[in-house]
């Protein structure tokens, strides 16, 4: 290369079988070692080629990329694409027909469709002085960067503009066109995000359909509008009906964009609704939505609350989310609960509270462009925090208290689609804090005697093991730990998954006896459970076991055992 002698290596996967890894030929400088090029390709659900080349610098005495060419087609199926760590999967369609392949134009199919990407670098420096910013994105599309005229393109462009350019770009504006491609991939980025688009309304699919033990049947509708009916303005909304409790709940709010670059919106809104006692959630989370959400089934223990709540969201850098939060809260006690605070007994309260939530993701790598934020690389660990202060004698405020919650996720990815993940979770309240406003652990087992009486849906980071209302605690720390092994092939569509679990939780509270007609323990001496998951194994269906062991081992073995199913939908 470049007059340079090189070494070729040839490599390939050991185990085949299992993925579909990267082979390929590395040319590497028999005196530095340096890449002088790479060619690499994988064979899957679909084909991916890159070929990579380099330049040498004879002043610098160094290889340097110059540019790449990454090609992507209908594969034959079969596997899923790993790379390094990384899954490339198009699902158990692309085994029947590929995505690529079945855009549809007046009745026929395009089966040489494929996609082609060239990057080429060039003005390349050395040895600058420039540091580049710390937080920034990993790529950042300029603000005018959709206007630049055709004289810019002239002279940027790196690679001829061909006839055969030409016409592709026209042949793909109309399989797309013809295709309806954009809205289906508005529906599905929707959908992937727990909505489902119509019009200018996304509909929250959590809003339709709820089962617990307190409304019993839950229906109903809400969303928010997008981009279709304003850039600026967003309206959202829902309203629910419970069968059992014969009532009405809702919400409704609004919002107006203050900065499109930082997404910096200010919002405010009014709730009527009901609430889980112990609950906490954290105002920015990671993929925070679910279809059917397990433990909601079993849930007895509510409160309800009329709230009225004014928030700002600020994206300070691509890496960290915030958002602040005022809310004032009329809380109305649904059971007999009673807290003794300065000798007084409150049944009914209200909470005026400022909140402060974070999401600090420092390892991912992001795409930012005018329009969005967009994560291009899920690195670990990733954080997310939130501080409250709930005030007395401010808003109406009954009570003094502090709560701080600071989630931790760890994920190891491996080559054969096996990963282990880590939940590591504290948290912390100090003050005059009633029970509706303590912490629970996530319990996820029904008070019944009978194992089979207790069969319902696993969730993620839930005990399995731990009965509804057993524990609650004004301080905890809890650690999740979970090791999926790589999916057992017993066909190419039928790959179950064999998962081990493995959760610990202690914790305390200081004033058991100011909470009253209510019996509860608290987790100082530890709760540990463990489990074993197999899942896909019907569609999306699979089955999880766990068993309660150490310092809150009951006295027969079916209190201490779970057994239960589990859902796991890739969209």
């Amino acid at each position: 290369m470049e007059g340079r002698p090189s070494y070729m290596i040839y490599f390939k996967p050991k185990r085949e079988k299992k993925v579909a890894g990267l082979e390929g030929v590395l040319y590497l400088d028999t005196t530095s070692f340096a890449i002088q090029k790479a060619t690499a390709q994988l064979l899957g659900a679909v084909k991916l080629t890159v070929n990579h080349n380099y330049k040498y610098y004879s002043n610098q005495d160094l290889w340097f990329p110059s540019d790449q060419n990454i090609t992507l087609k209908p594969g034959t199926g079969g596997k899923d694409i790993s790379v390094f760590g990384g899954s490339i999967s198009l699902g158990t369609v692309q085994r029947k027909k590929s995505v690529m392949n079945t855009i549809i134009k007046s009745g026929e199919v395009a089966p040489d469709l494929f996609l082609e990407s060239t990057s080429v670098n060039y003005e390349v420096q050395f040895n600058k002085d420039e540091v580049p910013p710390k937080y920034a994105a990993a790529i950042n599309v300029l603000q005018d960067a959709s206007e630049k005229s055709v004289n810019y393109w002239e002279a940027n462009r790196k690679i001829p503009f061909t006839i055969k350019d030409e016409l592709t770009s026209k042949k793909v504006d109309s399989l797309i066109r013809s295709g309806d491609i954009e809205r289906k991939i508005r529906v599905k980025k929707a959908i992937s995000n727990g909505r489902i688009p119509a019009g200018f309304w996304d509909f929250d699919i959590s809003k339709f359909f709820k089962y617990n033990n307190y409304e019993g049947i839950r229906l109903g509708a809400g969303g928010n509008t997008n981009a279709s009916f304003s850039e600026k303005i967003r309206l959202h909304g829902y309203l629910v009906y419970g069968f059992k409790d014969a009532k009405f709940k809702y919400g409704i709010g609004a919002g107006t964009l203050l900065r499109k670059r930082t997404d910096t919106w200010l919002d405010i809104k009014y709730s009527d609704d009901i609430r889980e006692v112990g609950s906490y959630k954290y105002l920015k989370g990671i993929n925070d939505f679910s279809i059917l959400e397990p433990r909601f089934v079993n849930i007895s223990f509510y409160y309800k609350y009329q709230a009225l709540q004014a928030g700002l969201t600020h994206r300070f850098t691509p890496k960290l989310e915030t958002e602040w939060v005022i809310n004032r809260s009329d809380i109305t006690q649904i059971g007999d609960y009673g807290f003794i605070n300065n000798n007084e007994l409150f049944t009914d309260y209200t909470i005026s509270e400022a909140t402060l939530g974070f999401l600090y993701r420092p390892f991912s790598t992001f795409l930012n462009t005018p329009e969005s934020n967009q994560i291009i690389n899920k690195g670990y660990p990733q954080f997310t925090g939130q501080v409250s202060k709930s005030f007395s004698n401010i808003l109406g405020g009954d009570f003094d208290f502090t709560k701080v919650g600071l989630k931790v996720e760890y994920q190891v990815n491996r080559l054969d689609l096996s990963n282990t993940q880590f939940t590591l979770e504290g948290n912390y309240a100090f003050g005059d804090v009633p029970l509706t406003h303590a912490f629970h652990a996530f319990p996820n087992n029904p008070n019944k005697a009978e194992i089979f009486n207790r069969f319902s849906i696993a969730g993620k980071i839930s005990f399995e093991t731990m009965y509804f209302n057993e524990f609650f605690s004004d301080r905890q720390a809890a650690l999740h730990i979970r090791h999926q092994f790589s999916p057992i092939r017993i066909t190419d569509t039928y790959k179950p998954e064999l998962a081990l679990l493995n959760r610990f939780v202690i914790g305390n509270f200081d004033d058991i006896e100011a909470h009253q007609n209510i019996e509860f323990n608290s987790l100082k001496h530890g709760f540990s459970e463990a489990g074993l998951e197999i899942n896909k194994l019907l569609g999306g269906f699979g089955l999880s076991f766990a068993y309660r062991y150490g310092a809150y081992h009951l006295p027969t073995f079916k209190e201490n055992f779970s057994f239960k199913f589990t859902l796991k939908l890739k969209i």
